[in-house]
């Protein structure tokens, strides 16, 4: 039997869950505080004492009492790295912000009463607070502070941010705008490029009728290039004219974030 690096690996990691698994947990101290954390992927988990041996050290196991699973250190179950490590690899690449290198699953498949063994009777701390002292705080504009929430990137790649107050399905860009405004935002620059293609196209239409007459040839072509190009014109002048009046009302202008879908980490954990 040919063993290579990758079965050796698994080896040595199933050997050394093996061992933890049957450790004596009367060594730890008693009301020894229980250290939760919000992962790279962004699910809130607490640490569990099972650690799995790899060649690069040991891999500690966290377990996420949302799904009652247990995750990798970067927030990733048996799932992302089963389908990441096996032959169809190349089908479902791993996302491009993610850092984890976790080679196997090993560790992540426990019985269930060993799950409900590790998953701790007390209550699930805050999302927030728990966030907020695992990435710390950030200014987002004057009197505006929030905590990046890891796994959220925009399709810009931007990244997105919890407030306090803030319902939980609300999250911030780096400017402060909400969710819901990215949303408004988007949809008013979609309406603002119709409007400039309906303008190009219908110029020639529209000066017909208001000519009243069939007209042709060079003239024809020059009337409807001056009707296009003023009706552009028209619809840039009343995009800037509402960018105007929102600046005068105090309104944030538009900062071209791409809105993002809130994960249901998030959401179900709220604040």
């Amino acid at each position: 039997m040919i063993v290579t690096e990758r079965t050796a690996q698994q080896h040595l990691e199933r050997t050394a869950v093996g061992s933890a698994l049957k450790r004596d947990r009367s060594d730890e101290p008693a009301g020894a505080a229980l250290q939760w954390r919000v992962l790279e992927s962004g699910v809130l988990a607490v640490k569990t004492p099972l650690e799995v041996v790899t060649a690069d050290g040991h891999r500690s196991i966290w377990f996420e009492p949302r799904k009652k699973r247990l995750v990798c250190p970067h927030g990733w179950g048996q799932y992302h790295l089963g389908i990441w490590n096996g032959p169809r690899a190349d089908q479902f690449p791993k996302p491009p912000w993610t850092t984890c290198q976790c080679r196997s699953a090993t560790g992540l498949c426990a019985r269930k009463k060993l799950r409900e063994e590790v998953a701790s009777a007390e209550v699930t701390p805050s999302y927030y607070d728990t966030l907020v002292n695992t990435v710390g705080t950030t200014e987002l504009r004057a009197g505006l502070v929030g905590a990046r929430v890891p796994g959220v990137v925009g399709t810009d790649g931007g990244p997105f941010f919890m407030v306090r107050g803030d319902v939980a399905s609300v999250l911030r860009c780096r400017h402060g705008h909400t969710t819901h405004t990215l949303v408004a935002q988007a949809r008013e620059r979609q309406r603002h490029a119709a409007g400039l293609v309906a303008a190009a196209l219908l110029g020639r239409r529209v000066a017909g009728r208001a000519l009243g007459v069939a007209t042709a040839g060079a003239e024809s072509a020059s009337t409807s290039t001056a009707t296009r190009a003023v009706l552009v014109k028209l619809v840039m002048m009343l995009r800037a004219a509402r960018e105007a009046r929102r600046a005068r009302r105090g309104v944030a202008a538009p900062c071209g974030c791409a809105p993002v879908h809130v994960k249901a980490c998030v959401l179900a954990c709220g604040r």
